[in-house]
């Protein structure tokens, strides 16, 4: 009896071997790689051994990054001079950017004029272990992102790689691939998994362009990528006049800031509106300004292909002058930046392979120079390249889709604001846009955030994966305070099926009262009490009635007035724009009825309370009228506390610096406001 319990316990214990063995098999931990925004990595001065340089006290001096509080003193110390006229004012401002900005200078052909590394570098020094265990947790990039992966993967698992933002494509993408193997080698791995955000997106698709056929990454996904550049450093490399919508900078500031009131009146405050927007434009035409950029390297990949030949002439780069700078730049117009299906084909055929890529775009913004759709800073056919209306406009109401890329007849890919066309996008089935998500938000967005979670750690493949993540969504950004869609349609479209309008208070901080829902384009009724209070982070659904869907214009609006219940007495507009679905359409793509919760046991009975009455008289005056059909947030009769000056001052010549391209991406960020 003891030897049969023997052999039995033998086999059990050898089974549960075996067992742990597969389990532990299918659990090993991809490590993830990071790849940070423009200017991100930390640029230290090197000896003549390419060591870093330290001081006296054990500190590593660093020509990177900027003193950005120095910088708004200063540039705060100009514009509070009034003996300098205009064109003294934005000369004063180019020479404090130049003084700024020296240690950045290249040669001609795009080599550094100063000896500087990025600091720390390599894999084994950046290595968020190791980081944590030398007292640098400072150096974790993207630290939202990063916090994720430590606690899927553990923190020896997760690597921030640093690189001299300065240089090309061309070379970013064979650092990266170098980076990978290192990464490799330290942990065993055969694969990595990739985030890369704005800058991160566009070298971390130039490597997979040149390198991805190795079968190094596992899975890759970029937050609001730069994929082909941006428009803004476009038109300063054609001096292009750059028409700045101060209004949407403000918001992009507000939600960095996940500011929940609104500083739209900052700008009148400081009487910074108009003459910025001159002072900004004489900035980019200055020609001591413009020799003091435009051999970096980076910031001709930034050029848009629709740019590209004029900037060439405009600033006079060639071979001969400039030779491994003008190489590198026109092998990667060539190969990745066109308006070719060059870059579709690649990532086609790497996920044919078995790779998962995906991108995460905004829009709704107009861009810097007031031409595009955008996320502010990147425009949304550059992130995508996805082919998308103007700035302000829509597609004519007979548009149908172009099926460039995607030409699957059960793939409806136009946005409800009938503006992006992501059937030609770059990967049309894995790309997901957001509505009003500015540039370098995606980590202060839930939606976008948990997106980003569950494409690396989770089973989403593609835009129809989930009823959670559909492919156009709106931003939920608590500093837009509001979010809207039908119930039984997919976010931004609405078909018979829905007999209700779920509206969720974002507000972390304070109560929502709604003074009116409004449908524009469509004949919907909605049944509610002006007041209805939605307590914050809470959900209240708005039966809908009347539904004309015959008569319906395509895209439609539904603009809700609110107040939030705090010190500042702001009453807001917001807009948000629907696509009707026909029975048949819905049929066709079904899966846009498959529509989740937007928070779970989180939704409140109807209610009828109404602040003071002096509060609603005042509120009855409040009238917004709607532009152009976009989402957007308009705001009147402001007051409320006055934020730090020297911060504002701050961000504002941050938007300055970023014009004249040297600080375009997320790099420099703007960190969540004290409280």
């Amino acid at each position: 009896m003891k030897k049969i319990l023997s052999v039995v316990l033998a086999v059990l214990i050898t089974i549960s071997a075996v067992s742990m063995g597969v389990y532990a098999e299918t659990e090993e931990k991809v490590p993830v790689v990071i790849l940070q925004g423009y200017s991100g990595p930390n640029l230290a001065y090197a000896d003549e051994n390419g060591e870093p340089i330290v001081d006296e006290n054990g500190n590593v001096q660093l020509a990177w990054p900027l003193n950005f509080d120095n910088l708004g003193a200063d540039i705060a110390e100009l514009l509070a001079d009034v003996t300098l006229n205009q064109s003294d004012l934005g000369e004063a401002i180019v020479d404090v950017l130049q003084e700024y900005f020296e240690p950045l200078e290249m040669y001609p052909n795009g080599t550094s004029k100063n000896n500087l590394v990025p600091y720390p570098s390599g894999a084994a020094n950046t290595r968020a272990s190791t980081l944590i265990e030398n007292g640098m947790e400072e150096y974790i990039p993207e630290r939202v992102v990063a916090d994720m992966a430590i606690e899927e993967v553990g923190a020896e698992n997760v690597f921030g790689f640093t690189q001299d933002w300065r240089q090309s494509q061309v070379d970013s993408a064979a650092d990266l691939d170098a980076y990978i193997q290192e990464v490799k080698a330290i942990t065993g791995a055969e694969q990595v998994d990739l985030y890369g955000l704005s800058h991160g997106g566009q070298y971390g698709t130039s490597y997979l362009y040149y390198y991805g056929h190795k079968g190094d990454v596992r899975r890759a996904i970029f937050g609001d990528p730069a994929t082909l550049g941006t428009s803004a450093v476009g038109s300063f490399f054609t001096g292009e006049y750059v028409d700045v919508n101060l209004e949407d900078v403000i918001r992009f500031v507000e939600h960095g800031f996940e500011y929940e009131q609104d500083w739209e009146w900052l700008l009148q405050l400081l009487l910074l509106d108009e003459a910025l927007v001159e002072i900004v434009n004489s900035a980019l035409v200055n020609t001591d300004l413009l020799e003091g950029i435009v051999l970096i390297p980076s910031l001709w990949d930034f050029v848009p292909y629709n740019y590209f030949e004029d900037a060439l002439q405009y600033v006079g780069l060639t071979e001969e002058a400039n030779g491994k700078l003008y190489n590198d730049t026109v092998k990667f117009h060539n190969d990745v930046n066109n308006d070719e299906l060059n870059l579709a084909n690649k990532l086609a055929d790497l996920k044919s392979s078995g790779m998962k890529i995906g991108y995460v775009c905004g829009s709704g913004y107009d861009s810097i120079n007031g031409k595009y759709n955008s996320d502010i800073l990147i425009d949304t056919y550059l992130s995508s390249g996805s082919y998308c209306a103007l700035a302000g406009e829509k597609f004519p109401s007979d548009y149908v889709q172009a099926n460039t890329v995607c030409n699957n007849p059960d793939h409806y890919h136009i946005s409800p604001e009938f503006d992006i066309d992501a059937s030609t996008g770059f990967l049309p089935d894995s790309t997901w846009y957001v509505r009003n998500q500015g540039h370098g938000m995606i980590m202060h967005d839930e939606y976008s955030k948990n997106l980003v979670h569950d494409f690396l750690w989770g089973d989403i493949e593609n835009v129809y994966s989930s009823k959670e993540y559909p492919q156009f969504n709106m931003s939920q950004n608590n500093g837009e305070i509001l979010y809207a869609r039908f119930d039984n349609t997919s976010s931004g479209y609405h078909s018979t099926n829905d007999t209700a309008l779920v509206i969720k208070n974002m507000s972390v901080e304070a109560d929502v009262v709604i003074w009116s829902i409004e449908s524009v384009g469509a004949d919907i009724d909605f049944e509610y009490s002006q007041g209805l209070t939605i307590p914050k982070g809470k959900v209240v659904n708005i039966n809908a009635t009347n539904n004309d869907f015959e008569n319906a214009e395509i895209p439609f609006e539904v603009q809700i007035t609110y107040s939030l219940l705090n010190t500042q007495l702001t009453y807001t507009t917001n807009v948000f724009c629907f696509t009707p679905m026909t029975d048949e359409q819905m049929t066709q793509f079904s899966y846009l009825s498959q529509v989740a919760d937007v928070v779970p046991d989180e939704v409140i009975t109807e209610s009828t309370t109404v602040p003071d009455e002096e509060t609603t008289e005042s509120t009855t005056e409040s009238t917004t009228e709607s532009t152009s059909g976009e989402s957007e947030n308009k705001t009147e009769n402001v007051e409320g506390d006055i934020p730090k000056t020297n911060r504002s001052i701050s961000t504002v010549i941050t938007a300055l610096a970023v014009l004249a391209g040297t600080a375009i991406t997320a790099g420099v960020v703007i960190k969540k406001r004290e409280e």
